[in-house]
């Protein structure tokens, strides 16, 4: 068996040992470890880092100022159709642990409460709130295959849960490209561009995208792109985390 047809199986079972693991074993949370408090802890969701409006109209970075304050930023306003994008809280402290936990460890499990607080974030507005679909940011095929699953869809899946809206793969990745951890928002931008394509209708529709994390909004901003060429209404992005600089 070559090194890539290994990969795609670890990738296919890894969820399931994973599984086995948790049944095995006393539940804990899945974060921090604490016993008997599967697979989130009041601790660690207390602790999350969230972002308290005011917050940029836009990009939805945090302001300062009274909670009621409706602003857009310097940046914002000299973006050409500029993608409103909101996420749950700072890619920090407990709440960077949990997305680790999701995406790397495989800690599937998270995907729920990390998708209520999702759900939450859309709830503070009706019309957020009852979107026609929401739709995962896509890995490329190969990767998703090495990894077993896509973190952006559990989640969007979760938020669909509690929303009752169904969460729809309507994207794909044409492209693999590379990691954007080492990049800058320039070099995000040019990375990601033309990766992602439409595979079915969704003239007319209200969408709403969901990621993990979002840094400049490079990958949002690209597969809102695409979904505005097919037609789409509407679209929004969300965010569980928000990477920020630090104060």
């Amino acid at each position: 068996m070559g090194d890539a047809a290994r990969e795609v199986l670890a990738g296919i079972l890894r969820p399931w040992w994973m599984a086995a693991v948790d049944l095995l074993f006393p539940p804990r949370c899945q974060v921090c470890g604490t016993p008997e408090a599967f697979p989130l802890c009041e601790r660690c969701w207390l602790e999350f880092p969230r972002i308290e409006r005011p917050v940029c109209q836009v990009c939805g970075r945090p302001l300062r100022g009274p909670p009621d304050l409706l602003f857009v930023c310097v940046p914002c306003r000299h973006r050409r159709n500029p993608l409103r994008v909101r996420a749950f809280g700072r890619y920090e402290g407990r709440l960077r642990d949990a997305v680790h936990a999701l995406k790397y460890r495989g800690r599937l499990a998270l995907a729920d409460p990390l998708g209520c607080a999702l759900a939450q974030l859309l709830a503070q507005d009706a019309r957020e709130a009852a979107p026609d679909a929401l739709v995962p940011v896509p890995l490329h095929p190969r990767r998703e295959a090495r990894r077993g699953f896509n973190q952006a869809e559990e989640l969007a899946r979760a938020v669909g849960r509690y929303l009752h809206r169904p969460a729809r793969r309507v994207l794909v990745r044409v492209r693999d490209t590379p990691s954007q951890t080492e990049l800058d928002e320039d070099e995000r931008r040019r990375n990601v561009r033309g990766a992602f394509a439409v595979r079915e209708s969704v003239r007319g529709l209200r969408l709403v995208l969901v990621d993990d994390v979002v840094t400049t909004g490079s990958t949002l901003a690209e597969c809102a792109a695409a979904l505005r060429a097919a037609g789409a209404a509407e679209v929004l992005g969300v965010a569980l985390a928000m990477a920020l600089p630090q104060d």
